[in-house]
């Protein structure tokens, strides 16, 4: 209706609805178009008073009267405070101007501003967490636990404070019991459980490991209300039987081009003769988590980041060999620490997360049985070498520690492809800055052009 009006009665219908709250957008447009429906006009400006006497007795007939006629009554108020009307005579001994233009402008005040919707975890996000979770994690304890939070928070109903209350002991048969029901838990899951339920903290630090897992993917601030919120931004309710599904595809199929359940899918294509078809996946290419060799020590175990290093190679693959070598003696020394705290509630706490930035400095953030911070920086070989390299970033990161009181400590890793880990070796090295049995010796420098800046050195070398 109210493209037949003028275009600048349109814009001037637009101005008046954003004094109001969009969800009442409809009811106000409805009475205006009425409005003009019945007064015959198209044009805002050429209102007067007789019109809004018009309306009004129209909108008060005792089978028409509601709410329509105050909607319109505002529009005449807004048209008369801010002087659109021609012919205002007559307004003036029923309103006074300044109080409806101080009554519009308090609306419009009132009115929150559209704010853009962002869902709490993006489609590559949650495809980035879900392709990490689904990896075989058997031997590693640490990622199942992520694994495990991510499906009963992401996948089931089970709410962030109904997880944080049960624990392993609760585990039996597949079947997780909760304060507010039961829930079916995968297969791929029974050995963390069980292997919890023996151990003396049988219960799931949900935002320990929430966090931790927002760390190896990089999202900032993630928290369980969040993956809760994302679970629920991904739902879907089936308009056949009512019932809420994830918006994944395999819940899924197209009835006459109409989404439905696939169970409600299955019963139509049995009983009528509707055309069911599947929904195709648009497929985006990108780097295979798995292939990420910066977080390789994270989510694999020493044992499987061993299975999976081949010590053939070319000089093009080098660098590449090394890097994994690194890794390697990152995963090694996170189990060694995770066993030195056996016993403890910081044997959960082990960071090594930070190992992903080399611009933090040191690999892996570990405790002493007693609570203390230990900063650990792994540097591993496949020899039995003495000398190795040191970034100025990570001398850096020892000094700003050091001054703070804390320990930075490296890790000294030997014989990391030995056949028999018993001759793996570790060298603990405190105190670097100031070490007495080794000394800083200059070893890279960088060289810029004259026109830049001076030239400084960068990576020294450790020597015994």
């Amino acid at each position: 209706m109210l493209e037949v009006l003028t275009p600048q009665t349109q814009k001037i219908i637009d101005d008046f609805l954003k004094h109001y709250k969009p969800i009442s957008h409809r009811a106000y447009i409805s009475a205006i178009s009425n409005l003009f429906y019945v007064l015959g006009k198209d044009d805002a400006s050429k209102l007067d008073i007789e019109d809004f006497k018009k309306v009004q007795e129209y909108f008060r007939n005792k089978e028409r009267y509601g709410s329509q006629d105050k909607y319109c009554e505002s529009f005449f108020k807004y048209i008369y405070a801010y002087n659109i009307i021609k012919n205002p005579k007559g307004f003036e001994k029923i309103w006074i101007k300044s109080n409806l233009i101080n009554h519009f402008e308090r609306l419009l005040n009132s009115v929150p501003e559209k704010v853009e919707y962002k869902p709490s975890l993006t489609i590559e996000q949650i495809y980035e967490i879900e392709e990490l979770m689904n990896l075989e994690h058997e031997d590693n304890l640490e990622m199942l636990k992520m694994a495990f939070c991510w499906y009963m928070l992401f996948h089931t109903d089970c709410g962030v404070n109904e997880l944080k209350s049960t624990d392993a002991t609760k585990y039996n048969n597949n079947i997780l019991k909760t304060n507010n029901g039961e829930y079916y838990v995968p297969e791929k899951f029974a050995p963390l459980l069980n292997h919890l339920k023996e151990s003396k903290y049988p219960g799931f630090n949900v935002n320990g490991i929430i966090t931790k897992l927002g760390k190896l993917v990089e999202i900032e601030g993630l928290i369980p209300q969040i993956i809760k919120n994302s679970r629920n931004e991904n739902i879907l309710k089936c308009s056949q039987c009512g019932n809420m599904y994830t918006n994944t595809i395999d819940n899924w199929q197209a009835v006459n081009k109409r989404i439905i359940c696939i169970n409600c899918a299955d019963k139509l294509k049995k009983n009528s003769n509707l055309k069911v078809e599947p929904i195709i996946s648009q497929n985006i290419e990108g780097m295979s988590i798995k292939d990420d060799i910066n977080i390789s020590s994270i989510i694999y175990t020493f044992d499987e980041l061993r299975k999976k290093l081949s010590p053939e190679f070319d000089y093009l693959k080098l660098h590449k060999f090394q890097m994994e070598i690194g890794k390697l003696g990152e995963a090694y020394v996170y189990d060694l620490e995770r066993k030195n705290l056996a016993g403890t509630k910081y044997q959960d706490m082990v960071d090594n997360t930070p190992a992903k930035n080399p611009s933090n400095g040191y690999d892996i953030l570990s405790y002493d049985r007693n609570g203390n911070e230990l900063y650990i920086e792994v540097k591993t070989e496949a020899s039995n070498e003495n000398d190795f390299y040191i970034t100025a970033n990570e001398l850096c990161t020892a000094r700003q520690l050091q001054s703070e009181g804390k320990k930075y400590l490296i890790y000294r890793v030997h014989n990391i492809l030995a056949k028999d880990k018993n001759d793996i070796t570790v060298d603990v090295i405190d105190n670097i800055i100031n070490n007495k049995e080794y000394k800083l010796m200059p070893h890279i420098y960088l060289l810029q052009n004259r026109n830049g800046q001076s030239c400084k050195k960068n990576s020294p070398v450790l020597q015994l």
